[in-house]
C-alpha cells in the first residue's frame, strides 16, 4: 500500500504540518517513523517541525499523534516529542479527513494526551478553508482553578502563573515586564522580550523539573487590550509565534478567569482571547456549575501538497531504534 504524506497549515501556524496517513501502523515509535520520512517534505521546500500520525478514522472520530520535531533548522539530528498538544496541526490533519470522508465535521482525538477537538468546515475564503474548533470535552463542567499549577517562582523576580490545560504553560502580564498591548499586537515585539520570556520559560522549566533544553513549559506574555478582551502572543522554538496557538489561546483565558493569577480580573462568565492581528480567537464561556464552553473561532486551514511514496515501509530490524524505519 502506498505511503501518503499531505502538507496542510492554519493561517495561524508557525509552521506547515506534515500529515502521514499510516492507521495500520505496525510499531508505537513514530519519533523514529517520522524522523525517517520528514526529510522527504523538506526536500520540498517546506519548513515543517510539526506531524500528525492519523492512527485510526471510525464513525467520525479520528485517532491522531502528534509530533513535535526539533533540530532540522539546525542541520542537527531530529529529535521529536510526543507528549504535547497541537490544535493548529490537529485542525490541519481534520482537512485532510474531511477530504477524503466527504464529512464537514470531525472529531480529533489526541492519543498520547486525550484532548479532543470536534472540529467543522464552515465555509471558504479564497484559498482557505474557514473552521471552528470547540475544545469543550475535557474542560466541560470543571473550574479555571483547577489548571493552575503549586510552582514555586517567588525566585523569578517577577510575578508568573503556571498552568496546564493541553500543554504547560507559564504567563506573564505585559505590564510586569514592561509591555504592552501595543507590543504584542506588533508583528515582532523585539529581541529583548522575547529573550527575557525565554529565559523565564526555562527558569520555571528548572522548579517543573524538565530537562533544560526541552521544550515545555512553553510561555506566553499577555494583558487586556481593547474593550476586555486579552491580547496575547506566546515562543515557538525560541521565536515569537507569528498567530494564536490554539492551546496558548485556550490556557489564557483560563488564567483569566482563575482567581490569583496574573491575568484574572474578577469574576466573568466570558472571556476571549486573540492576538491583536488574525482573525483567531479562543474564547470560553462560564457558569456556576463550571466551564460551558470552550471554542476557537476564525481559523483558516489549507491543504497545500501531497507526496506519495509507492513502497511501503518496513520495519528495519538490524538498526531498530536509531533507524526504525526504511522507505
Amino acid at each position: 500500500m502506498d505511503t501518503r504524506i499531505r502538507i496542510a497549515t492554519t493561517s495561524a501556524a508557525p509552521s506547515v504540518t506534515a500529515i502521514f496517513d499510516e492507521p495500520g501502523l505496525a510499531v508505537d515509535d513514530q519519533g523514529a517513523y517520522v524522523s525517517e520520512l520528514l526529510p522527504l517534505v523538506w526536500a520540498r521546500g517546506w519548513t515543517c517541525t510539526k506531524a500528525i500520525v492519523i492512527r485510526g478514522v471510525h464513525d467520525g472520530e479520528v485517532l491522531v499523534d502528534f509530533i513535535q520535531v526539533r533540530g532540522a533548522a539546525a542541520g542537527a539530528g531530529i529529535r521529536v516529542e510526543t507528549r504535547g498538544d497541537c490544535g493548529n496541526s490537529m485542525v490541519a490533519a481534520m482537512l485532510a479527513v474531511s477530504d477524503e470522508t466527504g464529512r464537514t465535521d470531525l472529531r480529533m482525538r489526541n492519543r498520547c494526551t486525550g484532548v479532543v477537538a470536534s472540529i467543522r468546515r464552515c465555509g471558504r475564503r479564497s484559498s482557505w478553508e474557514l473552521v471552528e474548533a470547540d475544545f469543550t470535552e475535557g474542560l466541560a463542567g470543571r473550574s479555571a482553578d483547577e489548571f493552575v499549577l503549586a510552582v514555586p517562582t517567588d525566585s523569578i523576580g517577577v510575578p508568573v502563573s503556571v498552568l496546564d490545560a493541553m500543554n504547560p504553560y507559564v504567563i506573564v502580564h505585559a505590564a510586569d515586564i514592561g509591555a504592552t498591548a501595543d507590543t504584542l499586537i506588533a508583528r515582532d515585539p523585539g529581541p529583548a522580550l522575547l529573550d527575557r520570556l525565554c529565559r523565564l520559560r526555562r527558569h520555571v522549566g528548572a522548579l517543573l523539573g524538565g530537562p533544560l533544553d526541552g521544550e515545555f513549559p512553553k510561555a506566553a506574555i499577555a494583558c487586556r487590550g481593547p474593550g476586555r478582551q486579552i491580547v496575547g502572543r506566546t515562543i515557538y522554538l525560541g521565536q515569537w509565534h507569528p498567530g494564536l496557538p490554539l492551546t496558548g489561546g485556550i490556557t489564557l483565558a483560563l488564567a483569566a478567569l482563575a482567581p490569583g493569577t496574573v491575568l484574572f480580573g474578577g469574576e466573568r462568565a466570558h472571556v476571549s482571547v486573540t492576538d491583536g492581528r488574525s482573525k483567531t480567537e479562543a474564547e470560553i464561556t462560564r457558569d456556576a456549575s463550571g466551564i460551558r464552553r470552550c471554542l476557537i473561532r476564525g481559523l483558516q486551514v489549507a491543504l497545500l501538497d501531497e507526496l506519495i511514496l509507492p513502497t511501503p515501509l518496513t520495519p528495519d530490524a538490524a538498526n531498530k531504534r536509531d533507524k526504525a524505519w526504511k522507505a
